[in-house]
């Protein structure tokens, strides 16, 4: 389960529902991310609020989970950071943050915020930093900081 959080860049908050409170049809779903059948809203394990978001899945397929953010400014510095509950169990995965940074001619890299293969000890707190290039136009330079590591 994963809460995104932090603070917010100069201008204010650039993504939206980063708490997953959101469900405007009901469906389960956190509004503003995109749909896959393995992330769902739920109540079960949350940091703050009532619902975090959940990743499940029985088939062992890898997928996607994102939202693109709009009011990125090149040069800009923007802080992405969470809290990570990854329960423990015998299945291997990898579980990834990444940050896609993008041009008017489509992608210019991915950079991984985070990744971990095994399960935490509880929640815990995980964020980075990144300045935009100045040829992009939406989510460099690096700085990762971990408080509370995963």
């Amino acid at each position: 389960e994963f809460e995104p959080g932090g603070e917010p860049p100069p201008g204010g908050e650039k993504m939206t529902n980063v708490g997953f409170e959101l469900d405007a049809n009901g469906d389960n779903r956190p509004d503003n991310w995109t749909t896959n059948a393995a992330f769902t809203r739920s109540s079960a394990v949350v940091h703050s609020g009532t619902f975090s978001g959940r990743h499940a899945s029985s088939t062992n397929a890898g997928y996607n989970v994102y939202q693109t953010a709009t009011g990125i400014t090149g040069g800009v510095t923007y802080a992405f950071s969470g809290w990570l509950n990854i329960p423990a169990t015998t299945d291997k995965f990898t579980f990834e943050i990444q940050m896609n940074w993008r041009g008017a001619g489509g992608k210019i890299s991915t950079v991984t915020i985070y990744s971990r293969t095994t399960s935490t000890s509880g929640t815990c707190w995980s964020g980075s930093s990144r300045t935009r290039p100045s040829t992009t136009r939406s989510p460099g330079s690096a700085t990762s900081r971990t408080p509370a590591p995963c």
